[in-house]
Parts: C-alpha cells; structure tokens; sequence
C-alpha cells in the first residue's frame, strides 16, 4: 500500500523557534577560531598566514522552502589578524540544506550542501595594500565556507521520542520497530516524514502530501499503524491478558427470594429423627449473592470514521455465583411431643441451643461465555511519555444469563464486573513517544500543548505546539 504508517509534519516557524533556541543555548556553535594560509606571493612569510575569528551575530533562520532544499540565511562577524593588523567585516550569506533525519538523537536535522556569501563588508579605515584589500574578500570567504563546511548536519527540530510502549519487557526487541520512510518538503510551509513499522497488520496508510497543519507541529497515525502497533503491543505486553473478579451484592428485598429457600427449609429435617420432640426456630439476619470470575481478554480492536472512535475486544468468561443467606438458629425442646402447638395454648417449648449460621441456598455457574466489550466513548490522551493513547471509558455488559435470580440482581451483578474489567482494562498505545522531552546536553525541557484531535477518513491527526523551558 502507498504511503506510510505515521507521518510527522513540522512548521517552518517552529523550526525557526527551534534555531532561536538551539542557537541561544549555544547548541549551534557560535564561534570558529583558526589559522588560515593566505598563499599570497608578495607577502612576507611571517604575514603569510591569519589569525581569525568568526562569530554568528545571530541565529540563522529559514528564509524559504524549496523544491528539494531548505534555505537557510546567516549574518557573522569575522576578524583576522596579520601580525600587528586586524581586519573586522560583517558577512552575510545562505547556506543551501538537505533536511535529513536523526535516527540516534530523534531530530531533524540540517545537511549542508551548498554555502554562499552574498556580502561582505570591511569595517573600520584600513590602509592596506592594493593587492591585500582586493583579497580580503576572498581570504573571507575561504575562511566562512571552510568553517561552516565542517559542520556535519544544523539540529532543527525535535521529533519522535522514545519508542518503547507501555508495560513491556526490557530489551531492544521489544521497542516498537518503527523504520524511516522518507522525508519531503510538501509546500513553503511545511516539512514532513514519514515512517513504517515493521510488523504484521497492515491496513490503510497515509500520504505524506496530505497532510495540512496550521500548528507547530502534526502527528498522523493511520490504521495501519494502529493495526500494527496494537497487534505488537498485546503480543508481547507483561499486562494481564485475564481479568479475576469477584465481588458481594447486598439483598435488601428478599420477597422475591424467598420461594427459593423455602425448598430448602431447614426445619423438616429435624422433626423427622426427633419424632416432633424437637423443633428449629430461624430468623434471616442476611441475604446476598457472592460472585467470582475471570475474563480472558483477547486484542483489541480500534476501529474510527470522522465521528466516532470505538473499541472492540472479546472475551471468554467463566462465572460462578453463590445466593447466600445468614440466619440466627435456635433449638427447642417439645415438651408436649407430637401434640400440634394449637392445641397446647401454654409454652411448651425449652431452648436447647442458639447460633448464627451461614448456608449457601443456590450456586449459579456459566462457564465459556463469549462476551464482547464494546466502548464508543472512547478518548484519545497523552499519557506521561507522550505517547498517544486510548482511554477505555466504558461499556454496557450483558452475559446472556438463565440463571433463576430475579433480573434485577443479574444487571446489579453485570455492572459490578463491568467497574472489575474497566478497573483492570489497560490503555492502548496508538504511537510511540511524539515528542522528546528534553535537548541532550542542555537544561532545556520540551513543552507539548495538544490543540486539536482530528479524526480522519484513515487517519487520526493530532496537532500540537511546542516550547522549550529551563528546568
């Protein structure tokens, strides 16, 4: 399929904040010192060389976007020294760049290809010779190109962080395998990236001259990456794939219970061995429903159109559930035998023993229920590591049960077990890190403001702007 799985898009005048800052923070270096060989026949061999000094005045700034490059304007002081005489000049220029990307630091990066120098100014009287002043320029020139031609790539911009997602093992084959696809400069405005993840589940991908932006910076992440990432991640995550629950439900109306203990009475059995001598007299203290269980959750499925964001997952069940009922127990002695109460109007009857005892009236079991969960509330975050997410909000459960309990206490039951798997249902990464969160070798932090989430025909777009801070 043609395009990629993410695509990162990057403003140019967040790249130019980013130059502001790199610069002031002295990541781009500032200032070149040497010596330079003049090569000039009619100098004396102790002026045969210079000493010099070059040193931005400023931070260079895109100045446009082109086809293929990016073009990149600067302003230096430069001051050479010969012997006893020193020159100062201020230099302007543009330097012609690839954007290329940083797999080791996660940035965009500049490459040098092409440095011109569009004027040169002399300050100060100067009484040189002829022959000098009209190579100064080019003694200047040798020196600017020399000396910006050593650097190997302008960090720009900071892009994906970290790949690792959430609760995985330790170890590099368990980082996402997210590979770089291409990059381009899409319109006078924007640079863009994009990226494959080497993994089974392909589906729809994105074109990388798609993308629009009016932000800082974009995200897109298409089906295909959410096909891809999710399938990666549940195979390997140390998150619980089974769900345990179990839980209590008070029963306060007990009317519509009470037809099924009656089948159980516990007072039958005693007059039967004791000849009627001897008689159970009971009281209901309480009655409940204890349930317990466990879900097995197989991956999720994300599934989106321009409105909606929905999760799916099913699930195996195994339930079992016991009604149970807490009575005080008292013992009596019959002095009249068989004789029918009714026709003993004294008190007859002598206490032989009291207790409280729990019983279990009926036990309830559904084994290898296939349930499925189903969220369309769904919502996309940023978690901690500024990965994107999907938050698990809810869902309604029915388990399809015959048990003979009254409906009311089944749905009391399902809602508890839907709170059990919300409690316990992980959120679902959908990207690796988008962001760093800090500039090697500097106190500097990184600042994500999320703007807008946009849902896409194939896509989910996230457009957010950046700053930099000191820690």
């Amino acid at each position: 399929m043609s395009g990629y799985d993410l695509v990162i898009a990057i403003s140019e005048e967040f790249m130019n904040h980013s130059l502001r800052t790199l610069y002031n923070e002295r990541v781009i270096p500032r200032k070149y010192t040497g010596e330079h060989l003049l090569n000039i026949p009619l100098l004396p061999i102790h002026y045969n060389k210079t000493t010099y000094e070059i040193e931005f005045n400023k931070a260079p700034y895109i100045d446009a976007l082109l086809n293929e490059y990016i073009k990149l304007s600067f302003s230096v002081d430069a001051r050479l020294s010969f012997g006893l005489l020193n020159i100062e000049s201020s230099i302007e220029g543009h330097i012609r760049c690839k954007p290329e990307h940083n797999r080791a630091f996660n940035q965009l990066e500049l490459n040098i290809v092409k440095i011109d120098l569009e004027h040169i100014a002399v300050l100060g009287f100067l009484k040189l010779p002829e022959f000098l002043v009209k190579s100064v320029n080019d003694i200047i020139s040798e020196i600017i190109i020399k000396e910006l031609g050593n650097i190997d790539n302008i960090p720009v911009a900071p892009i994906i962080g970290n790949l690792d997602l959430p609760e995985m093992p330790k170890g590099h084959k368990y980082l996402l395998p997210l590979g770089f696809g291409a990059i381009e400069i899409i319109d006078e405005n924007t640079v863009a990236l994009g990226f494959d993840i080497v993994h089974e589940g392909e589906e729809a991908k994105t074109r990388i001259e798609n993308i629009k932006i009016n932000r800082d910076m974009s995200i897109r992440i298409s089906r295909s990456a959410i096909s891809k990432i999710t399938g990666f991640w549940w195979k390997h995550t140390t998150h619980p794939k089974k769900v345990p629950f179990k839980g209590r439900i008070p029963i306060k109306k007990v009317d519509r219970l009470i037809n099924y203990l009656s089948n159980y009475s516990v007072e039958l059995f005693p007059k039967l061995f004791s000849l009627g001598l001897i008689e159970l007299d009971w009281s209901l203290v309480e009655l409940w429903l204890d349930y317990e269980g466990i879900a097995e959750v197989s991956k999720p499925y994300v599934t989106f159109d321009e409105d909606s964001l929905r999760i799916e997952a099913a699930s195996i069940m195994d339930i079992t559930a016991f009604l149970r009922v807490e009575l005080d127990i008292s013992l009596e002695f019959d002095t009249s035998g068989a004789i029918p109460d009714f026709l003993t109007p004294w008190e007859d009857d002598r206490a032989v023993g009291k207790d409280r005892r729990i019983f279990t009236a009926m036990r309830y079991t559904a084994n290898r229920k296939e349930i499925k969960f189903v969220d369309d509330d769904a919502r996309l975050l940023l978690d901690d590591k500024r990965r994107v997410v999907l938050d698990f909000n809810d869902f309604d459960l029915d388990l399809g049960l015959n048990w003979r309990l009254p409906r009311r206490l089944i749905k009391a039951m399902e809602k508890n077990i839907e709170r059990h798997i919300n409690k316990g249902f992980p959120r679902i990464p959908l990207s690796p890190s988008i962001l760093k969160s800090e500039i090697k070798d500097t106190d500097l932090s990184i600042e994500l403001d999320v703007k807008e989430i946009d849902h896409k025909k194939n896509a989910l777009q996230i457009n957010f702007n950046v700053d930099f801070h000191k820690d």
